[in-house]
């Protein structure tokens, strides 16, 4: 439970940041008025088909850094890497966790394949653009 935002919060440790830790004397008590499923949608408890997924993750700003530090899906490698960019592929079968990541990493990431996510991912952000518009 987040003190500060009086909700349940999962939280990650990042190889990014996390550069030494503590134990320490703190204990925390489990809420028995927590249920796990009230806080779990239907993607996590439904392995869906895994689909590949190439993107390529620019070295601009802090994109490889911010690309690292989240969960992108299974078997997250590095396809190939070039002076100014790193292609990587994993398998997820979250796509709208993935739509959701791509938009916060606005253009520091790009997809590759397979085409019918990038065409899907480009026809959201248009639908987005088109409320914008006067």
């Amino acid at each position: 439970m987040c003190l500060l935002r009086k909700d349940y919060r999962m939280y990650r440790f990042s190889l990014e940041r996390m550069y030494s830790c503590e134990i320490s004397s703190r204990h925390f008590i489990r809420d028995n008025h927590f249920h796990l499923s009230n806080y779990i949608g239907e993607h996590s408890l439904i392995p869906l088909d895994l689909k590949q997924i190439q993107v390529r993750v620019y070295h601009n700003e802090n994109g490889l850094r911010l690309f690292k530090e989240k969960y992108w899906g299974n078997k997250l490698q590095i396809i190939n890497k070039q002076e100014g960019f790193t292609d990587f592929e994993f398998y997820t079968d979250d796509m709208s966790n993935l739509y959701q990541s791509l938009f916060a990493m606005t253009n520091q990431v790009e997809i590759l394949q397979p085409e019918d996510v990038k065409s899907n991912y480009v026809m959201r952000v248009k639908k987005i653009l088109n409320v914008y518009k006067g």
